[in-house]
Protein backbone atom coordinates (compact mmCIF):
# COMPACT_ATOMS: atom_id res chain seq x y z
CA UNK A 1 0.00 0.00 0.00
CA UNK A 2 1.10 3.50 -0.64
CA UNK A 3 1.83 5.88 2.18
CA UNK A 4 -1.12 8.12 1.25
CA UNK A 5 -3.54 5.18 1.32
CA UNK A 6 -2.09 3.95 4.62
CA UNK A 7 -2.44 7.40 6.18
CA UNK A 8 -6.02 7.63 4.93
CA UNK A 9 -6.90 4.25 6.47
CA UNK A 10 -5.24 5.25 9.75
CA UNK A 11 -7.25 8.48 9.78
CA UNK A 12 -10.45 6.52 9.09
CA UNK A 13 -9.61 4.20 11.99
CA UNK A 14 -9.37 7.21 14.28
CA UNK A 15 -12.67 8.49 12.87
CA UNK A 16 -14.27 5.11 13.64
CA UNK A 17 -12.89 5.33 17.17
CA UNK A 18 -14.39 8.80 17.50
CA UNK A 19 -17.78 7.45 16.37
CA UNK A 20 -17.51 4.64 18.92
CA UNK A 21 -16.70 7.05 21.75
CA UNK A 22 -19.63 9.33 20.87
CA UNK A 23 -22.05 6.40 20.66
CA UNK A 24 -21.01 4.93 24.01
CA UNK A 25 -21.01 8.36 25.66
CA UNK A 26 -24.75 8.60 25.12
CA UNK A 27 -25.18 5.30 26.99
CA UNK A 28 -23.17 6.54 29.95
CA UNK A 29 -25.15 9.78 29.96
CA UNK A 30 -28.35 7.74 30.12
CA UNK A 31 -26.99 5.71 33.05
CA UNK A 32 -26.10 8.93 34.82
CA UNK A 33 -29.57 10.38 34.19
CA UNK A 34 -31.19 7.12 35.27
CA UNK A 35 -29.55 7.29 38.69
CA UNK A 36 -30.23 11.01 39.11
CA UNK A 37 -33.98 10.98 38.50
CA UNK A 38 -36.84 9.62 40.59
CA UNK A 39 -39.42 8.94 37.86
CA UNK A 40 -39.11 8.00 34.20
CA UNK A 41 -40.23 11.39 32.80
CA UNK A 42 -37.75 13.12 35.10
CA UNK A 43 -34.96 10.80 33.94
CA UNK A 44 -35.76 11.47 30.30
CA UNK A 45 -35.74 15.21 30.93
CA UNK A 46 -32.37 14.99 32.69
CA UNK A 47 -31.03 12.96 29.76
CA UNK A 48 -32.31 15.47 27.22
CA UNK A 49 -30.75 18.33 29.18
CA UNK A 50 -27.32 16.96 28.23
CA UNK A 51 -28.04 17.69 24.54
CA UNK A 52 -29.07 20.76 22.54
CA UNK A 53 -32.77 21.57 22.81
CA UNK A 54 -33.57 20.70 19.18
CA UNK A 55 -32.60 17.03 19.67
CA UNK A 56 -35.24 14.57 20.80
CA UNK A 57 -34.72 11.03 22.06
CA UNK A 58 -35.52 9.69 18.59
CA UNK A 59 -32.97 11.98 16.96
CA UNK A 60 -30.29 10.96 19.45
CA UNK A 61 -31.05 7.29 18.80
CA UNK A 62 -30.88 7.85 15.05
CA UNK A 63 -27.53 9.62 15.38
CA UNK A 64 -26.21 6.71 17.45
CA UNK A 65 -27.33 4.17 14.88
CA UNK A 66 -25.80 6.16 12.02
CA UNK A 67 -22.50 6.57 13.89
CA UNK A 68 -22.32 2.87 14.73
CA UNK A 69 -23.11 1.71 11.21
CA UNK A 70 -20.63 4.22 9.76
CA UNK A 71 -17.89 3.07 12.15
CA UNK A 72 -18.53 -0.59 11.34
CA UNK A 73 -18.36 0.04 7.59
CA UNK A 74 -15.30 2.29 7.82
CA UNK A 75 -13.35 -0.01 10.12
CA UNK A 76 -14.15 -3.06 8.02
CA UNK A 77 -12.37 -1.31 5.12
CA UNK A 78 -9.51 -0.37 7.43
CA UNK A 79 -8.76 -4.01 8.21
CA UNK A 80 -6.43 -3.83 5.19
CA UNK A 81 -3.82 -2.08 7.34
CA UNK A 82 -0.76 -4.25 7.83
CA UNK A 83 0.08 -3.50 11.46
CA UNK A 84 -1.25 -5.86 14.13
CA UNK A 85 -2.16 -2.94 16.40
CA UNK A 86 -4.29 -1.37 13.65
CA UNK A 87 -6.10 -4.65 12.96
CA UNK A 88 -6.82 -5.19 16.65
CA UNK A 89 -8.03 -1.61 17.05
CA UNK A 90 -10.33 -1.93 14.03
CA UNK A 91 -11.73 -5.24 15.28
CA UNK A 92 -12.37 -3.72 18.72
CA UNK A 93 -14.16 -0.78 17.12
CA UNK A 94 -16.31 -3.12 15.03
CA UNK A 95 -17.18 -5.23 18.06
CA UNK A 96 -17.86 -2.18 20.26
CA UNK A 97 -20.11 -0.56 17.67
CA UNK A 98 -21.84 -3.87 17.01
CA UNK A 99 -22.61 -4.23 20.71
CA UNK A 100 -23.83 -0.64 20.89
CA UNK A 101 -26.02 -1.17 17.84
CA UNK A 102 -27.54 -4.31 19.36
CA UNK A 103 -28.15 -2.47 22.62
CA UNK A 104 -29.89 0.35 20.76
CA UNK A 105 -32.06 -2.07 18.80
CA UNK A 106 -32.89 -3.96 22.00
CA UNK A 107 -33.98 -0.70 23.67
CA UNK A 108 -36.28 0.04 20.72
CA UNK A 109 -38.22 -3.22 21.13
Amino acid sequence: MTTVNTRRLEFLTYFGLFCLIIAWTTVFLWFRAFHAGASQPERVQIYLDYFPSFLSVGAITLIDVILCVAAIIICSFCLKLKGLIWKILNILIIVGCGLRLQLTLFWLM
